[in-house]
């Protein structure tokens, strides 16, 4: 999905899908097509979050989230969703921003799927990162911590959004319109990453 030269940004640790913080930030923006051209920010105090700095950093990585969708149409479907699908599209979001989630998925977790290996774990993801550092020297810079802190987000992401469960990888269901707004982008990518099957796929088309 990404080019392997593309450096890989590590600054998904700010939050695994900020799902809490997320409705409030997307209720604030007055105006979404501003939003997405920059020309709008969220307003930090409408976050439920306690300390100002990390208010600030949610605000900046929410913006960057949302903005990285470039999509009016799966903003306001995120208003009119049910929980599952919310979380669904910050998990695109998150995965459109951070081509090191999207390898992840399509490398390590779409591939264990098919491959009838469901149990999954934070050694998966770090051993991922092990095997990325020939291509992305970016990676060697990160220190120990920061490597397990990034596997347990990811993985926190997936638990969230319940793609795991006890350990164990399984398939959601999700609004077709949502799917369908995301087929529409043209990231086939992300819907196989949901396990969907070549017959599911042209059903949405």
């Amino acid at each position: 999905m990404t080019n392997e030269t593309k450096k890989y940004n590590t600054g998904f640790t700010s939050g695994a899908l900020l799902y809490k913080e997320a409705p409030f930030a997307i209720d604030s923006i007055q105006n979404i097509k501003e939003f997405l051209l920059g020309n709008e920010a969220i307003n930090p105090d409408v976050l439920p979050i306690n300390s100002e700095g990390s208010r600030k950093r949610i605000k900046i990585e929410l913006e960057n989230r949302l903005r990285a969708l470039n999509d009016y149409e799966l903003i306001e479907l995120f208003k009119r969703s049910d929980e599952s699908n919310k979380k669904l599209i910050l998990f695109y979001a998150a995965c459109k921003l951070y081509a090191l989630l999207a390898d992840f998925m399509l490398e390590v977790v779409l591939y264990k799927w098919n491959n009838i290996d469901l149990e999954i774990s934070n050694d998966d993801f770090q051993n991922f990162l092990y095997k990325k550092m020939n291509q992305h020297n970016e990676l060697l810079k990160i220190t120990e911590i920061t490597r397990y802190k990034l596997s347990q987000v990811a993985l926190k992401m997936l638990k969230q959004l319940g793609m795991i469960n006890k350990g164990q990888l399984r398939k959601m269901i999700f609004n077709e319109s949502v799917l369908k707004a995301i087929l529409k982008n043209g990231d086939t990518w992300f819907l196989k990453a949901l396990f969907l099957k070549d017959h599911e796929l042209k059903e949405l088309t």
